[in-house]
């Protein structure tokens, strides 16, 4: 397990990722993430973000995205955060990105951030939105006989928790694959990964600010946090077998989160879940997201071969979930939904 590495030395990065690092450590002034209100950290993530314009096949409404070609699958992607930040407006050149790249749909829930809500109305929400862009797919423009989940970062655990809670609760949701950009799965836990020594102060993630964000998610209780829906990386292989499906994962070479990305992976692997992992090399955490580093040549690749598995398993012919099938050409931004009782 990547907890107990072999040294090495901290990792260089890329022109495009200096640049990233330097833009926030320019923005803090002297701070750290943690010391920021989640009002400020909103507007520090959002002007990390700016606009970007967006792909030349992809028009932009108030309500969603709307693709230009043919008819489109579902790819159902989760932001992250820490749980604290993250809205459309942030995620609309990525989101624009795997659209304009695979032809899909890309549907976006918004779900309610902490610390003014708390877990687990987070997953239950983006549940429910799934499950209703899939039963009422004619309605949002997007097929809905299988589905693509996609997560980054805090948005890793949402996507995990919807494929659990999806078997626990017999929904046979079409879940199809999973990609993970940059998961965070350990809510455990801090600090125990070489990685998270590594990078304890940064850049971007340090330990202060994921101790905070996982307070800020689960409150003082830390009972939620060693549950599998808080914490998948705590799943036995026979859990992971019958919960998961096949994944992708990415991870970045000089992220805080780097080893959690691969020891989930590993996890999946030992339980015969296909499973394939990623390391961006000379990366910051979800690069892919970041207007100024979006355009790292490595960052270009990943897309590519990311958007390229997507298209590939949406080709096969599963025979799980709906029979839902509609044609449409646009693609909805979800909207929070209340707490399923539990």
């Amino acid at each position: 397990m990547a907890s107990d590495p072999m040294p090495t030395p901290a990792p260089y990065l890329d022109p495009q990722n200096i640049d990233l690092g330097e833009q926030e450590g320019a923005l803090l002034n002297g701070k750290q993430l943690n010391d920021l209100t989640p009002a400020q950290a909103r507007k520090l993530f959002d002007q990390l973000q700016g606009s970007s314009p967006p792909h030349p096949d992809v028009s932009i409404s108030e309500h969603g995205i709307t693709a230009t070609r043919g008819k489109l699958p579902l790819v159902y992607h989760v932001h992250g955060g820490g749980w604290i930040f993250g809205d459309a407006f942030d995620y609309t050149a990525f989101v624009c990105d795997i659209v304009g790249r695979t032809g899909f749909s890309v549907v976006f829930p918004q779900y309610s951030l902490a610390p003014e809500t708390r877990f687990p109305v987070q997953e239950e929400q983006c549940l429910e939105v799934l499950e209703h862009v899939l039963k009422h797919g004619a309605e949002f423009g997007v097929k809905g006989d299988k589905v693509v989940l996609s997560g980054d970062s805090a948005g890793g655990q949402l996507v995990t928790a919807v494929s659990v809670l999806s078997h626990q609760r017999e929904l046979n949701l079409p879940i199809i694959h999973q990609v993970l950009w940059h998961p965070l799965i350990d809510s455990s836990s801090t600090g125990a990964r070489f990685s998270e020594f590594l990078f304890q102060h940064g850049p971007l993630l340090t330990n202060p600010f994921i101790q905070e964000a996982i307070t800020d998610y689960f409150g003082t209780d830390t009972k939620d946090r060693t549950s599998i829906l808080a914490s998948p990386i705590l799943m036995t292989t026979q859990q992971a077998k019958e919960f998961m499906p096949s994944t992708t994962i990415i991870t970045g070479q000089a992220d805080w989160l780097r080893d959690q990305g691969q020891d989930f992976g590993q996890l999946l692997q030992m339980a015969g879940v296909p499973c394939a992992i990623l390391q961006e090399v000379a990366c910051l955490h979800i690069c892919e997201v970041s207007k100024r580093s979006r355009t790292s040549p490595t960052v270009e690749l990943v897309m590519i071969d990311v958007c390229g598995k997507i298209k590939e398993v949406m080709s096969f012919d599963h025979k799980v979930g709906s029979e839902h099938q509609v044609e449409h050409e646009r693609a909805e931004y979800g909207k929070p939904a209340k707490r399923r009782k539990r």
